[in-house]
């Protein structure tokens, strides 16, 4: 089954990006990346619960992923419900590319541009 990117096919519609990605197999750990950003900002209130259910799965997916790095970035997750928080986005982003994970890192400098 190729892999279907649930957020973009969507239309950046919280509600149809969720049921498109309930029909998949599987969500990729970047695509549900993109859809909590979607949450954080089309459907503010069902963000923190997606936020804490992407921290627990990049825990348990990302190998090695030390005490001191999931509570960077579970610190991070309400930094980027707050629009005043400019540099949670540039942070997520270095903690992603300190793990040479290039194409989290380049989604959330991508949403931060454009969330400008």
């Amino acid at each position: 089954m190729p892999r279907a990117r649930a957020a973009h096919t969507a239309g950046r519609q919280p509600h149809a990006a969720l049921s498109a990605a309930a029909e998949l197999r599987h969500v990729a750990l970047t695509d549900a990346r993109e859809l909590v950003l979607l949450l954080r900002d089309e459907d503010p209130a069902r963000y923190p619960r997606g936020a804490l259910r992407w921290h627990a799965r990049y825990c348990r997916e990302v190998p090695g992923v030390a005490l001191a790095e999931a509570a960077a970035m579970l610190a991070l997750l309400p930094a980027l419900a707050d629009e005043k928080s400019k540099g949670a986005p540039r942070a997520l982003a270095e903690l992603f590319n300190g793990r040479e994970l290039d194409q989290p890192a380049r989604i959330v400098t991508r949403w931060a541009d454009t969330a400008q």
